[in-house]
């Protein structure tokens, strides 16, 4: 039996415990790494790919399983557009189309881009009292948000602590699909999804080619394996409740037409499959980029990022039967940013961790950001609540 499965049938008696032990879990043979320049040097760089290796390959079978949805829900899904009409139908979470469906009543905590900074990923656990809630039995979800890689300190070790998680707790833990988390091999090497603007190696695929190219332990089949992870993510997740629907999402909405509806949309799978607008852009691609904008309305430009408005935002909220949006994708000083009379938030999860006036989280990229994540409470239904990582 493996550590990961010593872990699983472990009888834990305090949240203390189990977090000590995940976390000794998650730091076995990474030592005094701190940094992405560190793991190139390490001597236990073999143990940990093929520890990343072994999570990778779990949580494959994790999220194929989430994809055996019976045919008698996906007929429901498949009826309609309107989240509403859900309610009560589905019992349980489910993985269809590349998005999630949910309609327990539960907690649903979100967490924003995290930007390989596996550091805060700890204060995550703490503020939404992950540990305490697993022991005591409860139902509860945490929708992260997407762009896991790029730009922090630790691409790794980050990947491998949210890999970790959704291991061991696979009914507690959804990773949505960010426009950093993407990649594929073209020609023998990786290619990005997005255009670069730091330096090659602040990006975690560049990253990895590099260490396809230079560590023998990095193999074909490794390198593959990340791509192929990353890429099974779901695009999008569905939350139904009693007191309201909401939708998680990285980016945001698709375009809009000339109108400003969304009458072209007739299925959820349009979300996600290969369908395209009326700009030729793919639907699923805008929904990852998109941004919501303050200023008066102007018409969408033709990319894939482009700036959505009030009035377009409500028209696809009632098209979908929705309430709210709840997204990551831009940096936000505050961690959250409420719009629209609170029907979208936009939330950051990496950043600043303050101790006797200095930051001590030397992993993020976003120094100048107070971290936070958001608590959708199912008792009290909207609007949502902002806890502070700090």
């Amino acid at each position: 039996m493996n550590n990961i499965d010593k872990f699983k049938e472990k009888s834990f008696l305090t949240a203390t415990e189990m977090k000590t032990d995940f976390l000794k879990l998650n730091n076995t043979v990474w030592g005094n790494i701190s940094n992405n320049d560190d793991i190139l040097q390490s001597p236990y760089i073999t143990e940990i790919l093929e520890f990343q290796k072994t999570l990778i390959e779990k949580v494959l079978s994790i999220h194929e399983k989430e994809r055996e949805t019976p045919e008698s829900l996906t007929s429901i899904i498949d009826s309609g557009i309107n989240t509403n009409e859900l309610k009560g139908k589905l019992n349980g979470s489910y993985a269809y189309h590349d998005m999630y469906y949910f309609d327990e009543e539960c907690d649903y905590y979100f967490i924003g881009d995290i930007h390989s900074d596996s550091y805060i990923i700890s204060s995550i656990l703490d503020k939404s009292q992950f540990f305490e809630r697993i022991i005591n039995k409860e139902n509860f979800k945490l929708i992260f948000l997407g762009d896991y890689v790029d730009r922090g300190k630790n691409h790794l070790k980050t990947v491998q602590t949210l890999l970790l998680l959704k291991s061991l707790f696979p009914n507690h833990i959804y990773l949505l699909m960010g426009n950093h988390d993407i990649g594929h091999i073209e020609n023998g090497e990786v290619t990005l999804y997005l255009r670069k603007v730091e330096e090659d190696m602040d990006y975690f695929y560049i990253y990895l080619n590099h260490l396809h190219q230079t560590k023998a332990e990095f193999t074909d089949e490794l390198l593959e394996l990340y791509l192929k992870v990353m890429n099974t993510l779901n695009v999008s997740a569905f939350i139904i409740t009693k007191k309201a629907t909401i939708k998680g999402v990285h980016g945001g909405i698709p375009r809009p037409d000339e109108n400003d509806q969304f009458q072209y949309l007739t299925h959820y799978k349009q979300l996600t499959d290969e369908s395209i607008d009326h700009k030729e852009f793919r639907i699923r691609d805008c929904i990852l980029w998109s941004d919501p904008s303050i200023q008066e309305n102007q018409p969408a430009i033709d990319k894939k990022r482009f700036k959505f408005y009030e009035n377009q935002l409500q028209n696809y909220l009632t098209h979908f039967g929705l309430d709210a949006i709840v997204r990551g994708h831009q940096a936000i000083e505050d961690g959250c940013l409420e719009l629209f009379d609170q029907k979208i938030y936009t939330i950051f999860s990496s950043g600043q961790i303050m101790e006797d006036d200095n930051n001590i989280n030397i992993e993020t990229a976003y120094d100048f950001v107070t971290p936070k994540i958001l608590l959708y409470n199912h008792k009290k239904g909207l609007p949502m609540i902002q806890i502070p990582l700090n």
